[in-house]
């Protein structure tokens, strides 16, 4: 008798198929959890952003004694500041003041970033602005959906800000929540 083991080739197909099917699947596995570490992370980064963020714009204000617009300075803001103000409403500027009216501090969102100013010695109502970093990271924004507004009696701001986080070349966005930052009265 001649008896020959092995497969045949629609066995050897079927095997390979099959194969084929369940690496697939693994790698598919694998992917969409890197993915949504990525996405857990990516989140966790813009959550811990948006609080530091959050945080120093309270601290400016608190050592402030009012917020006014990027083309305002002590000659066109009147003492004192009273109710019949206007709201400046979806500015892309605000700066904050001293009881003496004399610049202590800015922000700027730009067209990607948002920027921190610094008042410039020896020019009045001056401000350097530079990207505002938290560690070693630049803070991007959504320039579109990113806004601050100063309420009526310039004692506080209301920041709109979206933060935006590139992981893997793909953009996180942080859901746009607005904050009352009261400055000292």
């Amino acid at each position: 008798m001649n008896s020959e083991r092995g497969f045949t080739l629609i066995e050897a197909m079927a095997s390979g198929i099959l194969s084929a099917v369940i690496a697939g699947g693994i790698l598919s596995v694998a992917f969409m959890t890197r993915d949504q570490v990525n996405e857990g992370s990516a989140y966790e980064k813009l959550k811990s952003v948006r609080s530091a963020v959050s945080e120093q714009i309270r601290a400016s204000a608190r050592i402030a004694y009012g917020a006014m617009k990027s083309d305002e300075d002590a000659s066109t803001v009147n003492t004192p500041l009273g109710l019949a103000n206007p709201v400046f409403a979806n500015l892309s500027e605000i700066r904050f003041y001293d009881r003496d009216f004399f610049l202590v501090k800015g922000y700027r969102l730009d067209t990607r970033y948002l920027l921190e100013g610094y008042p410039v010695p020896g020019a009045p109502n001056t401000l350097a602005y530079k990207p505002f970093l938290i560690g070693e990271d630049t803070v991007i924004i959504d320039p579109v959906n990113s806004r601050f507004t100063i309420l009526s009696n310039r004692q506080g701001i209301t920041s709109n800000l979206k933060l935006k986080l590139n992981v893997g070349g793909v953009d996180y966005v942080r859901p746009s929540d607005s904050e009352f930052v009261l400055c000292r009265n």
